[in-house]
């Protein structure tokens, strides 16, 4: 059942318990904002904005490129992080961001131990160049994920 009702000279729509204000005043009210009657200790009774807060994001569940991409939103592309926060599709990206960066891994690593010269012979001749050589390649790899997907 709706009803008008007026609360601290202002006229709401009363439906099953949601207060929506008739003449939208703040930005909250024109997105659409609404609110509830609440009760205080005191026994005075407020109005509280009904505001859905997000999902935090779980960090425990991100990789190191994930992480990384979530430090590089909030330092440098904040509006991109606050947006994303908000619209509750932050973790999806970082996700994306972490499939991205193991595809890459994935594909470039091979070819690179190749061009390197990392083979099962050198492995086997000279242990400590195949992994000095191979530790180097990490690192470039690790680098070029970050430039080209995390910090893109």
């Amino acid at each position: 059942m709706r009803e008008t009702v007026i609360l601290a000279n202002r006229e709401y729509l009363l439906e099953e318990e949601t207060y929506t204000p008739i003449v939208k005043e703040n930005l909250f009210e024109k997105q659409g904002g609404t609110y509830s009657l609440e009760k205080m200790e005191d026994g005075e009774e407020v109005l509280i904005p009904n505001i859905k807060m997000p999902k935090i994001v779980d960090q425990s569940r991100l990789n190191r490129f994930g992480r990384e991409r979530l430090k590089f939103l909030k330092e440098n592309r904040e509006n991109q992080y606050q947006s994303m926060y908000y619209k509750e599709t932050l973790m999806e990206h970082l996700l994306n961001i972490e499939e991205q960066a193991q595809e890459f891994l994935e594909k470039e690593e091979p070819k690179m131990m190749q061009i390197w010269g990392l083979t099962n012979e050198l492995k086997s001749e000279d242990f400590l160049k195949y992994m000095g050589l191979k530790k180097n390649l990490d690192m470039t790899l690790t680098r070029m994920v970050l430039e080209q997907i995390v910090w893109a």
